[in-house]
């Protein structure tokens, strides 16, 4: 009788054995299961964060490159109009000289009489002497 009260003790110590192993298993289980949700969760939290940053830093370096188009065009534009002002000065310079060579030629045959812009006529006082 003894025995088979030590033999039914035995079966319950290793059923309670195996009944709390295999809670500890599922409660493992459970922790890792838990360990790699929140992995998951960090991971998608870390890839969204990723993501953002990236976005952030594609849309700034977008802007400095709007930035920049803006800037290059504009000073582009510059260059262009400070190239038309020195192209616009240099023609009315070469202009302005035509009309004074005209002038002193005009000088030169009418005896110092020359016409104006607005046609009239005066005399002028020759800077050269008439040989």
């Amino acid at each position: 009788m003894r025995r088979s009260h030590r033999g039914e003790r035995q079966r319950d110590e290793e059923r309670s054995t195996s009944l709390s192993s295999k809670i500890e298993t599922e409660r493992r289980g459970e922790i890792i299961k838990r360990r790699d949700g929140l992995r998951e969760n960090d991971a998608a939290e870390s890839s969204r964060m990723e993501t953002e940053r990236r976005g952030q830093i594609i849309k700034r370096g977008d802007r400095l490159r709007e930035d920049d188009a803006a800037e290059s065009l504009r000073r582009e534009t510059e260059r262009r109009g400070e190239i038309n002002l020195a192209f616009v000065e240099d023609r009315d310079r070469e202009t302005r000289r035509d009309h004074q060579e005209e002038r002193w030629v005009e000088r030169r045959r009418c005896g110092g009489v020359v016409e104006d812009g607005d046609g009239e006529t005066r005399r002028d006082q020759p800077r050269f002497r008439r040989g």
